[in-house]
Order: C-alpha cells, then structure tokens, then sequence
C-alpha cells in the first residue's frame, strides 16, 4: 500500500493535504481491531511513504516502530467505532518527516506510548475529535527548553510529557516563556512538564483563578497564588487592576 511516488529530500511537496498522491488510504500495518483479538505484538517494524505508517488496537504491545514520510506515523485506532475496553502499549517509536506524529482514528483509543522521538513533523498528536485516552513521553528534536505550542491539534485525553526540557525555574523570554497573561487570557502550559506557578498581581487582587475548567478558591482577593499547573493545562487569571508577573518552575 506504498503512495506511487515515494518522497525524496526533506520536503512535502509529493505529499498532498489529504493523503499521498495515491491510494491515499493505505496502512502499512494495521493490527487487529479491538473485539477481534487478544494478544497482539509487533517487535520491530518499520515504514515509509504511508498514509498511516503503522495502525496499533487494542491489546498491543509494540517494542520498536520506526515511521517516515507518512501522513500520520502512528494511526492507532479502535475499529468500527468501537471503544477500547483495554489499551493499546508502545514501548519505543521513531517518527520523522510525518505530518502528524500519533492519531486516533475512530472511538475511544487508549494508547501508552513510553518513548516516541519525532523529527519533522507538524504534530505530536492530531485528534481533533478527543478519541485519544492516555500518554505519550516524547523527545522531539531540538525541543530542550522549547515553548512546545504547537504539539497537540485536540488530543484532550492523552497527556503529553516532553522529556528534553529540564526541570527548574524558567528564565523568562529566554526560555520562550512569552510572559503572563492578561486578564481572561489562558496560559497553557505548552512546556509539556508539570510546573509550580506563582502568580503575583502588584497593584491589586485576584477576582478568580482557574486551572484548566477549575476554579482555584484561595485565589479570590489573593495578590499572590501559588498552584500547580499540570503538563498541557491553562491557567486563567482574572483581575481589574495591577500588573501580573508570574514564576513558572517546571517539575
């Protein structure tokens, strides 16, 4: 299930939005679905030139995949719509040179992911639906310290830990942090490791403070909040007047 043209050089340009230049639908692997199997193990696989370069289901365990030039990497799926009841598990993978790095392609899809390192690609994790149920550790490339915003398109349920920053105190601009935010603004943590914030409002009090959907109560009428602020969640402060500095210490 090869695209008729295989990619050459580092460039996309053989590569159309929807999918390779033919039989855009192809998988190169694709495991059996949830409901259709009980054990299923890949111990090393390899492809290029995919639409979905490798498609995991349920009870899976995958010890090394490498993908390049696919569409998306890794399509993990659950079959028909069907929602896992168990998980799909990947020890380590490689992606480069993908458009997207992990999918979910149909109902609820529980995917572990305990290494993946990708290259090149536009998206760890594109599941604008919200199918995806899990994690993922990554190392992308030249990602120490980097202001990861563009990581994730959906993927609400997989969390996502970015294992090339290094923890401690972030310092300012120069590790891409671009500042606090205004009021009613939300702050992702887009650094993908939990962090510890202190918010300090000079000049004025915290009318509220949400942590992803959820109200912190302390911080009402607080000028200083400390909270934590797990991997890919938002902090939203809301405040009349002053002028909002914030520490962020990645954990």
């Amino acid at each position: 299930m090869a695209i008729g043209i295989v990619p050459t050089g580092g460039s996309w340009t053989r590569i159309l939005a929807n999918g390779p230049l033919t039989n855009q639908f192809g998988w190169g692997l694709r495991e059996p679905a949830a409901g259709n199997n009980a054990m299923s193990y890949t111990e090393q696989y390899t492809s290029e030139g995919i639409c979905y370069g490798y498609g995991p289901s349920e009870h899976l365990v995958s010890v090394d995949i490498f993908t390049a030039y696919d569409i998306t990497g890794i399509e993990s799926y659950a079959g028909d719509g069907t929602s896992m009841v168990h998980n799909g598990h990947i020890l380590s993978a490689g992606v480069e040179f993908c458009t997207n790095a992990l999918g979910a392609f149909d109902g609820v899809v529980r995917m572990d992911v305990d290494n993946i390192r990708t290259e090149s690609t536009s998206k760890v994790v594109f599941d604008p639906p919200n199918r995806f149920n899990g994690y993922a550790k990554v190392r992308d490339q030249g990602a120490a310290g980097a202001y990861k915003s563009g990581w994730a398109n959906g993927g609400t349920g997989m969390s996502l830990y970015n294992l090339m920053t290094t923890p401690g105190a972030l310092s300012g601009a120069a590790s891409g942090d671009p500042g606090p935010p205004a009021t009613t603004v939300a702050w992702t943590n887009f650094y993908y490791r939990d962090a510890l914030v202190t918010a300090s409002l000079a000049g004025g009090t915290f009318t509220s403070l949400s942590v992803g959907a959820v109200a912190q109560a302390a911080a009402a009428g607080a000028a200083v909040f400390t909270f934590l602020l797990p991997a890919g969640l938002a902090y939203t402060p809301v405040y009349g007047a002053g002028t909002l500095t914030h520490q962020v210490t990645l954990m």
